[in-house]
């Protein structure tokens, strides 16, 4: 049975004060790709709440050493979809 070890926040885009707008908040629902190098770990990110307090959930990804899944190599520059 698989069993599930929690190691603590891998990316939070507050911790980066440099991020896009489109990446204000959030890190949701990840789905992971693993190639040779790296892994590319997809997530849903918002900007801020339009006037109306609604927001929008882009598709982006950031990429992982494979050999330390706790090093960022990579933060996605624009979103996977617009």
């Amino acid at each position: 049975m698989f069993e599930w070890e929690k190691l603590g926040r891998i990316y939070n885009p507050h911790d980066f004060e440099d991020r896009p707008e489109w990446m204000f908040e959030f890190a949701q629902a990840p789905s992971t790709v693993i190639f040779d190098d790296f892994v590319r770990v997809y997530l849903g990110t918002r900007p801020k709440r339009d006037p109306n307090g609604q927001y929008v959930t882009y598709t982006s990804f950031i990429d992982l050493d494979r050999n330390n899944l706790f090093n960022i190599i990579n933060i996605a520059k624009e979103p996977v979809l617009q």
